[in-house]
Formats: structure tokens, C-alpha cells, sequence
């Protein structure tokens, strides 16, 4: 039997499919057969909830990681706010319970949405905002910026809330 997955529209054989590949062809198919806003959150909350059994998180980390995936403003696109959350989430385990840090996952982000600038000019004023954030918070782990200065990283992720409901005014432009 041949195993293979569908990545970044490449067909690698011998891989066995996992979670991950499995959501990235159901949402390509739903988002695509229907585009609609509310399609799109439902697929936020399964993302969310999947996540949030995984982690076995408390009962507190579980309601704040809800509310966050279900306050994700309809002018971003689902997939980019998915991986946003989920890449912010990893770090926030990383810094906060000790988890190891995949940092190729979260190079992984900013190539895709920050360093290819052809992609990055496609995104809305809502998309660049969230994107830059993400990537700020990104750049402060790596150089290890939140080690000593766990407030840094709080007011971090409260601006990151923020900009993941309202937007970003700076990337705005009368959007």
C-alpha cells in the first residue's frame, strides 16, 4: 500500500497522512467549494478544539484558547489566523509550561506569510497586521527576548488579542 500526503501541492510518496494534512484538505475543500465566513469559523473552532484536547490544557488556558479562536475577525482569512493562534500557542506552552520549542514550525510562518513578499502584499490590512504581529512575537522567542521578562510576552500577547479581533490600525488603510 502507498502512502502519501498533500503538501504545499506536492504529492510526497512513502509519508503517512496525518492530522494536520488531513485539516489542510478539508479546509481547501470546504473553503473553496462555499468561502463562507461561517464555514470558516466552524473550521477555527474544530482547529481549536482538536488543539486544546491535545494539550490536555487547564480549564482556564482551555476558555482564554476559546475565546481567542472564536474572536478572530471575518475580514482575516481562516487559515492565516489558524496558524497564527496555533504557532502563538506553541510558543505560549513553551514559555509557559516548558514544552520544547519547534522552531522550523515557526520559520515555517514567516516564510510563508512575512518573507515571500509576493504573499505578503496579497494579504488584507486585517491579514499584514496579524501576520507582523505574529512574526514580532516570533522573532522575540527565538532570541530569547521572553525568557527573563515573562510581562514582555504578556503585553505582547494582549496587543496580538487584540489585533487578532479589531485589526491592525497601522496596516488599516481605511479597511
Amino acid at each position: 500500500m502507498s502512502y502519501g500526503c498533500h503538501t504545499k501541492f506536492v504529492w510526497v510518496e512513502g509519508y503517512i497522512p496525518t492530522s494536520i494534512d488531513k485539516y489542510y484538505q478539508l479546509t481547501d475543500n470546504i473553503i473553496n467549494i462555499r468561502g463562507l465566513v461561517v464555514v470558516k469559523k466552524l473550521l477555527i473552532l474544530l482547529v481549536a478544539a482538536m488543539f486544546l484536547v491535545a494539550c490536555g490544557s487547564d480549564d482556564e488556558e482551555v476558555d482564554i484558547r476559546e475565546e481567542e479562536a472564536t474572536s478572530i475577525n471575518e475580514n482575516m482569512d481562516a487559515i492565516l489566523a489558524t496558524e497564527s493562534l496555533t504557532d502563538v500557542w506553541h510558543i505560549e506552552d513553551y514559555i509557559y509550561d516548558e514544552e520544547e520549542l519547534d522552531v522550523d514550525r515557526l520559520f515555517r510562518f514567516t516564510d510563508e506569510y512575512i518573507m515571500d513578499e509576493e504573499n505578503f502584499e496579497s494579504l488584507n490590512g486585517y491579514e499584514k497586521g496579524l501576520a507582523m504581529k505574529t512574526s514580532a512575537i516570533i522573532t522575540k522567542t527565538i532570541k530569547g527576548k521572553y525568557e527573563d521578562d515573562k510581562e514582555l510576552f504578556e503585553e505582547d500577547r494582549e496587543e496580538y488579542r487584540d489585533i487578532l479581533k479589531n485589526g491592525d490600525d497601522l496596516f488599516m488603510n481605511g479597511e
